[in-house]
């Protein structure tokens, strides 16, 4: 019987998991946890290739009707951020689009929306080179965005935020307050940055204040066994039998642990007979 999937579909080492997705439950459950929590802002980071994105990912499809995600890079700034996240709400607010089944888009809310468009339209400047660049319209806060995005249900993730420069950075540490103090209406809008770093706040800078607002998940590495079962549930998808394949991996993970047990043992003993000899 033929696959109905391609390798790549089923085997992503740069590309989120989807079909191959692989559940770790002990983060995933502390992850659904921070998500379902109103007012807790999220910061996931990790080693890069630990997983981060793609646990979210598959987390936030069961949790969250939509949501938003803005890339950085070292040129973001916390305006562009901003003005990212608002253009990505258009199909909601000029389309009619809700998330929400039960409630019926404001007027107020629309209204606003697009006058925030028509400010950004009259904002629209050309330089010499004849490219636009587009100025924040004061209107546009962070707390209006926490609007827009707690009127649809919505949550903001922000990937690779530890690349901003530290200067940018600080305006939307500062904003975390408002998003959580928008929850009081809005229970479900959040903001989940993440980062390739070793600490939570190597990823956002917040204030002090904001310890017990701020939800810290740290996705390590995978185990063994869990890369051991994306192999499987891979051949398991393909309708291929990779069992020799798997057998000559794991005997040379075998070999590289024997290989490195040998040298450290060796290394130490080294040490050992040093400095006997020197203390002799």
């Amino acid at each position: 019987m033929q696959s109905s999937y391609g390798v790549y579909e089923v085997f992503t080492p740069t590309t989120q998991a989807q079909v191959n997705f692989v559940p770790r439950k002990a983060i995933d459950d502390q992850l659904v946890d921070a998500l379902r929590t109103p007012g807790k802002q999220l910061i996931v980071y990790g080693e890069s290739g630990s997983g981060k994105s793609t646990l979210l990912l598959n987390m936030l499809w069961q949790t969250y009707p939509a949501h938003i995600t803005t890339r950085c890079s070292t040129a973001t700034t916390y305006e562009s951020l901003l003005l990212d996240a608002f253009d990505q709400l258009d199909p909601y607010y000029l389309q009619g689009t809700t998330t929400q089944k039960s409630r019926n888009i404001s007027p107020a809310l629309t209204a606003g929306f697009l006058n925030f468009k028509a400010s950004l339209a009259a904002g629209l400047s050309e330089g010499s080179s004849q490219a636009e660049t587009r100025v924040l319209p004061p209107q546009l806060t962070a707390q209006r965005l926490a609007e827009f995005l707690g009127f649809q249900g919505m949550c903001w993730v922000i990937e690779d935020f530890h690349k901003m420069l530290p200067s940018e950075k600080v305006p939307f540490s500062q904003s975390l307050k408002i998003f959580c103090d928008v929850s009081a209406n809005y229970p479900d809008v959040k903001t989940i940055s993440i980062g390739a770093t070793e600490t939570a706040r190597q990823v956002v800078e917040y204030d002090p204040e904001m310890r017990n607002r701020v939800s810290k998940l740290l996705v390590p590495l995978m185990t063994h066994d869990e890369l051991s079962e994306i192999i499987i549930n891979g051949q398991d998808l393909l309708n291929i039998d990779m069992t020799r394949l798997i057998n000559l991996l794991f005997a040379i993970q075998r070999v590289f642990q024997v290989c490195a047990t040998n040298l450290l043992s060796t290394h130490v003993l080294r040490r050992h007979r040093r400095h006997s000899e020197e203390g002799a």
